[in-house]
């Protein structure tokens, strides 16, 4: 099996990791839908979480994770438990963290692979009453990419969770700095924490005062709006036609901004929760200019 699958729609091209590929065999990303480098017009917008992989957790682009992780929870020490998204792991005397080496039973996940889609099916053994199927299909078409989720619990109990999107990207090779505006118009209240003193407001969104040459920054807003808006982000540099945009069709439980000099990661997290026999569905979008 090849390691990547591209996809293409005109000028808006998407590399994604095949299931269970070596380029990612950890823990914490879905390893269905896991793109990998999008460009536009031949810009690229995908960025590495890091250089360093001793210290970052193996992100690149636009990739995904479930967050809480109720089947590890609810295990014993010693017991197997599913990892939505990724496998069968251990559970061990600390809560499972990204960055460690546990090893990880793959589950099945297929492939169905066109010019411009591949649907995703994952399809898990039950472990400890809990099981799922999630069928993920991404598209692309003109400017726009599409991942459309439905996470069905085949398990004999109930299931809450989140979900998010890491979105690892800069937009070019443009350096993350005061030129960048990140536009929130999904966000309520503004509320920029002390401990991230390199943002600051800017109309409905954020910007950065001062080019960012080392270390992270990393901020959460959690008073979001009722109603739905055109997007949840958009992402500009000025002076350029470039930007991008997330939009879905969910109200977001809450959002994150997380970044280095090389990557801006807005990370939008939608909840569900389901009984067995039942589905939650969301759709993202991004939206490339450039």
């Amino acid at each position: 099996m090849k390691d990547f699958i591209t996809i293409a729609s005109g000028d808006l091209k998407v590399t994604l990791l095949t299931p269970h590929s070596p380029f990612y065999n950890r823990g914490r990303f879905n390893h269905a839908g896991f793109v990998s480098g999008v460009s536009y017009k031949g810009v690229v917008f995908s960025a590495p979480e890091g250089y360093d992989a001793k210290r970052g957790t193996g992100g690149i682009g636009l990739c995904s994770a479930y967050f809480d992780h109720e089947p590890e929870q609810a295990a014993a020490l010693g017991e197997t438990y599913l990892r939505f998204g990724v496998g069968i792991a251990e559970k061990v005397e600390k809560p499972y963290l990204s960055m460690d080496g546990v090893k990880i039973e793959p589950y099945e996940i297929t492939t169905d692979v066109r010019e411009d889609s591949v649907i995703f099916t994952s399809k898990p053994p039950k472990v400890n009453d809990y099981c799922f199927e999630e069928l993920r299909v991404v598209k692309v078409q003109g400017d726009t990419l599409t991942i459309q989720t439905t996470f069905k619990n085949t398990g004999d109990k109930p299931i809450h969770e989140r979900e998010y999107n890491h979105n690892f990207v800069l937009l070019g090779d443009h350096k993350t700095g005061p030129q960048y505006t990140l536009d929130l118009p999904s966000v309520k209240n503004l509320t920029i924490a002390p401990s991230c003193p390199v943002l600051e407001q800017k109309g409905s969104g954020v910007t950065w005062n001062k080019d960012i040459t080392e270390g992270s920054f990393f901020n959460q807003f959690d008073d979001i709006k009722a109603e739905k808006t055109d997007y949840y982000w958009k992402l500009s540099l000025e002076g350029t036609p470039l930007s991008m945009l997330e939009k879905g069709d969910f109200l977001p439980e809450h959002l994150t901004v997380w970044g280095v000099a090389h990557c801006i990661s807005s990370e939008v997290f939608v909840e569900f929760s389901v009984k067995p026999g039942e589905s939650a569905s969301w759709t993202r979008q991004w939206v490339f200019s450039a």
